[in-house]
């Protein structure tokens, strides 16, 4: 049924100094209301909520028919901000996402769409078969995993989900001087060589520009 959640994991608290990991995720999805939830806290509501429609209008100009008659995973659902639009782009979509509390308030998003699963779970241990799917989608979940060893198993898991003739799309912020900068505790820029790297034996085969509130995004299509 659409919107179920499925398989649960077992001072400021919305801010990265303040907590981490998934206790992170769960204190935003319970505290922060609206778009800013997934969003820079540096950001105010009212500019969150300005730009986040562009935004998503954007990725998806940019998606185009990647995911047209796929079975889809996005990989971090948040609060559902994505999951609506992809879920009418694809044949059927699995949204995980590691906090429940973000879960409850993307289930509210796709209330009423039967080709939608939602699961609680982590990138880096994805509740998922072999060769599931022949899309991904990430939007910043992967700039969050500041763990070498966090971000490249994640990376591994997703190849592992992903059928041979699949594609994944990847959207975060990139270094632009080759060099890996850690932003703050939760949040690091990575450069597209990396990715590459890690990606193999997938190519990258496409990439576009998105901004936002002067932040600039790059999603990466891999096949």
């Amino acid at each position: 049924m659409a919107g179920n959640i499925e398989n649960p994991e077992s001072i400021d608290m919305t801010s990265p100094s303040h907590a981490s990991g998934k206790q992170l995720w769960e204190n935003r999805g319970l505290l922060v209301p609206g778009v800013r939830a997934v969003m820079g806290q540096r950001f105010t509501p009212e500019e969150c909520e300005l730009a986040a429609p562009q935004l998503t209008r954007n990725v998806f100009e940019r998606l185009g028919t990647a995911f047209h008659n796929k079975h889809v995973l996005e990989i971090g659902t948040g609060i559902g901000r994505f999951t609506p639009g992809l879920a009418e782009r694809t044949t059927s979509l699995i949204g995980i996402d590691l906090s429940k509390n973000m879960l409850d308030r993307a289930k509210t998003a796709v209330t009423g769409r039967e080709n939608v699963r939602l699961l609680q779970g982590n990138a880096t241990r994805l509740p998922l078969k072999d060769n599931t799917v022949n899309g991904i989608f990430e939007f910043a979940v992967l700039v969050h995993l500041v763990s070498e060893y966090e971000f490249q198993q994640a990376i591994s898991e997703a190849k592992r989900v992903l059928k041979p003739d699949g594609t994944m799309v990847l959207c975060g912020q990139l270094s632009q001087d080759n060099k890996t900068h850690m932003i703050n505790p939760q949040f690091i820029h990575r450069p597209i060589a990396v990715y590459e790297q890690a990606l193999h034996p997938l190519s990258l085969v496409n990439k576009r520009a998105l901004e936002s509130l002067g932040e600039k995004f790059t999603m990466l299509f891999f096949q």
